[in-house]
Formats: structure tokens, C-alpha cells, sequence
């Protein structure tokens, strides 16, 4: 009997990465990945930004905002 292809994305990844799970606001999500793709149809990863945004942050000194 063959195997069961699994369900999602492929396992390509780096060794070196985990996959992580974050809260979202309702439609904040949606509204950044309509971001992503720009004018000539070419899509960027979400997490790609997410990474940028972190490194951003640390460099900056990793101060949290006030609420």
C-alpha cells in the first residue's frame, strides 16, 4: 500500500529554523499579506518580514512599546 502524501508545505527548510505560532488581530494578517505582493504580482514571505522586523528590533535595543 503506498504511503499517504502528508497535508501543508513541504519540509524544506534550513535546519536552522523552527516554525513558531503568534496571535494576530483579526484581518491584520490578511492586510499584511495583500502587502506582500507587489504591483508586478511578485510575493514575499510573511515570515521573511517577520524576521526583518525582529532583527530591526533587537539591533534597536529590544525596547517594548508602551501600550
Amino acid at each position: 500500500m503506498p504511503k499517504k502524501r502528508p497535508v501543508g508545505r513541504p519540509k524544506s527548510r534550513p535546519a536552522d529554523y523552527h516554525q513558531r505560532s503568534i496571535w494576530l488581530q483579526d484581518g491584520l494578517q490578511a492586510r499584511v499579506l495583500k502587502a506582500l505582493v507587489t504591483p508586478d504580482g511578485q510575493r514575499y514571505e510573511f515570515s521573511r518580514l517577520v524576521a526583518h522586523l525582529l532583527r530591526r528590533w533587537l539591533d534597536a535595543g529590544a525596547k517594548l512599546p508602551k501600550e
